[in-house]
């Protein structure tokens, strides 16, 4: 879930969601939505859409290249060392 309590729809993201229904809410847990913002978006985005529990959970089903997923299972690592969360 998103950092504020706002339902995002992937029209609000058209940088990231082209292809999608504009109208449809954004499905957070989807390890598809989740490996194309961590592919495509920005770190704001990042932070917007995805947050570091479902981060965690869904890692291992991600579509990711490798050099993506090495980044990423670096951030998870140093989460789960200080307890934190990027979304705060």
């Amino acid at each position: 879930m998103s950092t504020d309590s706002r339902p995002y729809r992937y029209g609000d993201f058209p940088e990231l969601f082209w292809d999608l229904q504009k109208d449809v809410e954004i499905d957070h847990d989807n390890p598809y939505v989740i490996s194309r913002v961590l592919r495509e978006g920005n770190l704001k985005l990042v932070r917007q859409l995805v947050s570091a529990e479902t981060l965690t959970r869904h890692f291992d089903q991600l579509i990711l290249p490798d050099h993506i997923r090495a980044f990423w299972a670096l951030v998870i690592e140093k989460l789960e060392q200080r307890g934190a969360n990027f979304n705060s």
